[in-house]
């Protein structure tokens, strides 16, 4: 949009007070301004997402060595409010435990062969937050690409593997972990899950499940120009490709 600060287009756009300001400098003669209501499905999508942005901003902006007991505190105190306003019952089981404190992982120790358990999920733990959307690239990184589908291998309750393609090389990237996660899989629940799609799969695809013991299930999907894996964990699901890794969250 020229003379303005709005660029022309299609917006889902909250408008605060900031945002009125701008609005009020537009020529409406010369452009039109959409608006609708706050709906009830905008409520629990938009605006709880605006507030979400909102304290991501907020408490990215504080210094570094700001005590962890402020955010915790202000977390409380929302959901105080909210239980408080729109009448919800138990609120208080939801409130954050005194120790502040997160959850990373439950292991049975009886059913584990590893003696230094800490390092082990150390080793297998993605880099990247579980429960965040995170992209990946085939470059080398902090947290790259191979590296991530190893540790997600290794850590994920389900595998569902959804395939197109996959040269040989990169499968080798993948071969121990994908082992070691047979290996170590419960008989009762399948190690890994192949859905095969309209794209025809190479000749390794047999070898692969002969040797893995991969249950493959067929389904008729539109074909799929990069190959996906999906990962289902306790906290998020991870859609995962082979050229560009993207984890998605609910």
């Amino acid at each position: 949009m020229q003379d303005t600060n709005i660029h022309t287009g299609v917006y889902e756009q909250i408008i605060n007070r900031l945002f009125k300001q701008k609005l009020n400098e537009v020529d409406t003669g010369r452009f039109y301004i959409g608006k609708k209501l706050i709906s009830k499905d905008d409520a629990v999508n938009i605006l709880s997402k605006y507030l979400q942005h909102l304290i991501e901003g907020t408490f990215s902006g504080t210094p570094d060595d700001q005590d962890a007991d402020k955010y915790t505190d202000f977390i409380n105190s929302v959901i105080k409010t909210l239980g408080k306003e729109f009448n919800v019952e138990d609120t208080e089981l939801e409130l954050i435990d005194a120790q502040k404190s997160i959850l990373t992982a439950v292991v049975d120790r009886t059913n584990c062969e590893y003696p230094d358990i800490e390092q082990h999920l150390k080793a297998i733990t993605p880099i990247t937050s579980l429960s965040r959307s995170a992209l990946f690239f085939g470059g080398r990184g902090p947290a790259d690409m191979e590296s991530e589908l190893n540790r997600e291998i290794l850590c994920a309750d389900e595998i569902w593997w959804v395939v197109s393609f996959i040269k040989t090389s990169g499968l080798n990237l993948l071969w121990n972990s994908l082992r070691k996660r047979v290996r170590n899989c419960a008989s009762s629940q399948p190690p890994i899950q192949v859905l095969r799609i309209t794209t025809p799969l190479h000749d390794w695809l047999p070898c692969l499940t002969r040797r893995l013991r991969f249950r493959m299930t067929e389904r008729k999907t539109a074909c799929m120009p990069n190959p996906i894996f999906s990962f289902a964990t306790p906290v998020s699901t991870r859609l995962i490709s082979v050229q560009a890794i993207s984890r998605f969250t609910p």
